[in-house]
């Protein structure tokens, strides 16, 4: 809650559309209704089985759209429903929507921010003119294309049209929705922590070049002895036109062979092997 005078009352109404799709328990977090009341559906329990939740799915933040997965039991229940109960699933995810755009207005209010401008995909400043919301999109990887089309595309186009365009991230693989992200309204980059897996990101990065969608490819950094052939092989299979990117120096973090490791480096001698390696390969 916030307490300033000037933005009370307007935290109140950014609660109280919470509030409208949710059930708080206490002040702290939202907890999705049990029984007859269950996510505000009316008779959904007759046509639903208990067993597809938990009892105490838990509480919800107004995150991203389809952490609604969280709040049930396992993956596969949200993914039953999209089958079973699609106007059900459709409900809910507008519901989330609507939070979701009302409380980021309200916090770039708070911080004094453009509506259109001032996000920062993991800390990369999204250019003035490319949108003011980036959509944290890690569940996108577990979803087949035809589910993310009609459940997540639509959803997401809303969250990113409401602030003038922005970015989406996601960890991992998902190029079985290019498509998807190339249909995207408003969707002006993908910032992508691939885990190594550059044929995947080549395949996501050049479809996204034609329809002029920015492609942002991050990694922690990588091993010592794997810094040239990571960034000379990157380069080989992104190019260059409409690429952005980023290393993010964690000294006890390695990649390699898409998994990480642990080790203890300098980071501004890692830093500035990767500043060479990417002046190198960089053509």
């Amino acid at each position: 809650m916030l307490t300033s005078p000037r933005y009370h009352d307007r935290s109140l109404a950014a609660e109280d559309v919470l509030r409208s799709a949710f059930e708080f328990r206490n002040d702290v977090a939202p907890y999705i209704i049990y029984d007859a009341n269950y996510w505000l559906f009316g008779e959904l329990p007759e046509q639903i089985p208990r067993d597809y939740c938990d009892a105490d799915p838990g509480g919800m933040i107004a995150y991203q759209q389809e952490k609604i997965e969280r709040h049930v039991r396992e993956y596969d229940n949200l993914c039953l429903w999209m089958y079973d109960h699609p106007e059900v699933v459709h409900d809910l995810m507008q519901q989330v929507t609507d939070a979701l755009i009302e409380w980021v207005r309200l916090q770039k209010e708070v911080a004094g921010q453009a509506i259109e401008d001032d996000a920062y995909v993991l800390g990369v400043k999204i250019p003035s003119g490319f949108g003011g919301v980036w959509i944290s999109d890690d569940d996108c990887i577990v979803l087949g294309p035809d589910l993310y089309r009609e459940f997540v595309v639509p959803y997401n186009s809303q969250v990113l049209t409401a602030f003038g365009g922005g970015s989406i991230h996601f960890c991992g693989k998902a190029d079985q929705h290019v498509e998807n992200y190339v249909q995207t309204e408003g969707l002006r980059a993908i910032q992508n922590l691939h885990l190594d897996a550059l044929d995947s990101a080549a395949r996501l990065r050049h479809a996204l070049a034609e329809k002029n969608i920015c492609y942002i490819v991050a990694d922690f950094n990588v091993e010592d002895a794997y810094i040239e052939e990571y960034y000379e092989n990157l380069f080989a299979k992104l190019g260059t036109k409409g690429l952005i990117v980023v290393p993010y120096i964690a000294p006890s973090i390695t990649l390699a062979g898409g998994s990480y490791g642990t080790g203890e480096r300098d980071p501004q001698a890692v830093g500035r092997a990767i500043e060479r390696a990417i002046r190198k390969f960089n053509r």
